[in-house]
């Protein structure tokens, strides 16, 4: 999942570098986190620990940002930032129950 939106929003650099750049730096946090839990063999109560501490913050404001940039008035529908934008927000609540829905696998 989280591959899906890395390519979606390398495909807006040519236009909204800046915005692209920060969206794939909050998504490259994530897969630290995940790193760390493989690194530290966490179990599942662990993980899910883990994750919530410091994966849920990282999607809260992600996703606060991904609402703020949605709601930019010269941000067209057929933009490339547009769709990888609604792309995201259209899976905020698999985004959101990843922390706990997860914990048997050990990773996103």
């Amino acid at each position: 999942m989280l591959g899906a939106h890395s390519s979606l929003l390398r495909k807006a650099l040519d236009y909204y570098a800046k915005e692209a750049q920060y969206a794939l730096a909050e998504i490259q946090k994530l897969y630290k986190v995940e790193a760390h839990i493989r690194q530290h063999s966490l179990d599942a109560e662990d993980t899910v620990h883990y994750r919530l501490k410091h994966s849920e913050p990282i999607i809260a404001a992600f996703f606060s940002w991904i609402y703020e940039q949605r709601q930019r008035p010269g941000l067209l529908p057929k933009d490339p930032l547009s769709k990888a934008l609604a792309y995201a927000y259209e899976r905020h609540h698999e985004f959101k129950d990843l922390p706990n829905a997860c914990a048997s696998e050990h990773r996103y």
